[in-house]
């Protein structure tokens, strides 16, 4: 949902909890005082939970204060800039606190100024917070504001396509014309959320994801470029001994050689390492680093950034190159691709459950890839991951990671496998009786599996295709066992279920379990 829109910056979608929007502080700063920033600058976003709202301050002190002294808050990044293109265009941006409503409010309107100052004993003036524009320009875009008088709250937001569909779909907001201008720009988001330090301890254990597969002669011209973005790094060989510590922004490109052998080249220098090569942060259990690497397929070409560690791996026995993701369980939730979290919250919370149900699985259970040097695909073979990139565009995942941290799918006790597919035909399937493979089952045999006596058939009309058959359905994918998505997120969409009860629906007898 959000307040306003910048062009990099992916916000919460407007129509699942409209009481998130209320531009609010219910807090006062005195402690630092009100410093409110200069023109053309960024206007920092914050969220609270607690306080289901938003607040926005182009003070960096303010923004500082915050993120330092006040978990209430996190801090998101930049909602929108303030535009100091045209002397001509300024006025004045009239910030009041109510301490009944708990809630700021913001207008350019002297005439709405002067009469809360007069007549509104519920709101306390504050001043001007800023200068705004308050024309329309080639470089700025129209805020529009709208006020709910079920929610007691302002709403404020640049996207034309949100605003018309509050307008036409919404009747618990009244659109009051456009507030001022602003302009998009950098989303400024941290790298890490709220911008604080994640303990180690809260991040599971570490899963190891294969991103890409190369043959020897895709890399032996041009080679994997690999930098780290956000600090320093260093080069490993295979048993973990430095090869060579290199600055942020620096770049060593990885080839394969020969005999088994990849070539790491940096700056005027190379090294001939044997069969795998890791990169990893220069400072000790520094899992915060984020890499940049060049990747196989045009289609991945957006998904170019990685937590904690990468390394690049040749077996031997199947003459395959591997690039490989290595990253805490919680971070690799974060970035897994198979939602953007714009519905329901209690949508998002049972799936990034179920995400992290099953990489917890595949380190105990699966050997698949073990002889290939990790634990899980990063494609519809397992399930889509895309990273840091993905994280960035789609927070909300990682919002719904946070909540629900540690928490995984039971049965009898143990880790369930919990499989999960976009659509069914209206019913889902006992596990025996799945469309595996891609491959339309035309003759289940309505057993229940003694492997995973959780996985039955149950009703699915809210997960049903509107139009595809159930052999195409299969076709592209959909095993329809386990959590069916489109219907679980119907059932919170269109039921109000909460997570456990969506959960039961589709598994029976399962338990959802606090792991760490």
């Amino acid at each position: 949902m959000s307040i306003t829109r910048t062009s990099s910056f992916s916000y919460r979608s407007l129509l699942k909890l409209p009481v998130v929007i209320a531009v609010v502080l219910f807090i006062h700063l005195s402690a630092v005082g009100t410093v409110f920033a200069a023109e053309d600058s960024p206007v920092f976003r914050f969220y609270s939970k607690n306080y289901k709202s938003h607040f926005y301050t182009s003070s960096a002190r303010e923004k500082d204060y915050l993120i330092a002294s006040d978990e209430n808050w996190c801090y998101e990044g930049a909602g929108y800039y303030l535009n100091s293109d045209s002397e001509n265009n300024k006025t004045p941006l009239y910030r009041f606190y109510s301490p009944v409503f708990k809630s700021h409010f913001y207008t350019i309107r002297v005439s709405e100024r002067n009469r809360l100052i007069t007549e509104a004993s519920d709101w306390q003036y504050e001043g001007e917070a800023f200068d705004v524009e308050s024309r329309s320009t080639a470089n700025n875009s129209p805020l529009y504001r709208f006020y709910s008088p079920v929610f007691k709250s302002h709403f404020y937001t640049l996207s034309e396509t949100e605003r018309q569909r509050l307008t036409d779909h919404d009747d618990n907001w009244r659109y009051e014309g456009i507030a001022y201008y602003a302009r998009t720009g950098d989303s400024l988001s941290p790298d890490t959320p709220c911008d604080r330090a994640i303990p180690v301890g809260e991040l599971g254990v570490d899963i190891s994801v294969g991103l890409d597969e190369y043959v020897r002669d895709d890399l032996r011209e041009e080679g994997i470029f690999i930098s780290a973005v956000n600090t320093s790094f260093r080069l490993l060989d295979r048993d973990r001994n430095i090869v060579v510590s290199l600055d942020k922004g620096s770049s060593v490109e990885v080839r394969y050689d020969s005999d088994g052998y990849l070539r790491a080249l940096w700056d005027d220098k190379s090294a001939r390492l044997d069969k795998e090569v890791f990169f990893e942060s220069q400072k000790e259990d520094d899992r915060a680093i984020i890499f940049s690497v060049t990747r196989k397929n045009d289609s991945d070409s957006a998904y170019t950034h990685f937590r904690s560690s990468v390394s690049v791996r040749y077996n031997k026995s199947v003459r395959r190159i591997w690039l490989i993701n290595t990253l805490p369980l919680e971070y690799y939730v974060w970035g897994i691709g198979e939602i953007t979290a714009t519905g329901p919250e209690e949508y998002n919370n049972l799936m990034t459950m179920a995400f992290r149900t099953y990489g917890l699985w595949k380190i105990l259970y699966s050997t698949r890839y073990i002889a290939q040097g990790f634990t899980v695909l990063a494609t519809p073979a397992n399930q889509i991951y895309r990273g840091y990139n993905w994280e960035k565009k789609y927070p909300r995942i990682r919002e719904s990671a946070i909540a629900t941290r540690g928490q995984v799918a039971t049965y009898d006790g143990d880790i369930i496998l919990l499989p999960f597919s976009s659509w069914t035909d209206g019913d889902t399937r006992h596990y025996n009786d799945g469309h595996w493979s891609s491959s339309c089952n035309e003759s289940p045999e309505e057993e229940i599996s003694s492997i995973f006596p959780y996985l039955l058939s149950v009703e699915d009309s809210l997960g049903q295709h509107p139009q595809l058959s159930t052999c195409a359905l299969a076709t592209a994918g959909n095993h329809m066992v386990g959590i069916s998505a489109n219907g679980a997120l119907n059932l919170a969409k269109e039921k109000d279920w909460d997570s456990q009860r969506i959960y039961k629906h589709y598994i029976s007898g399962g338990t959802i379990t606090q792991q760490y």
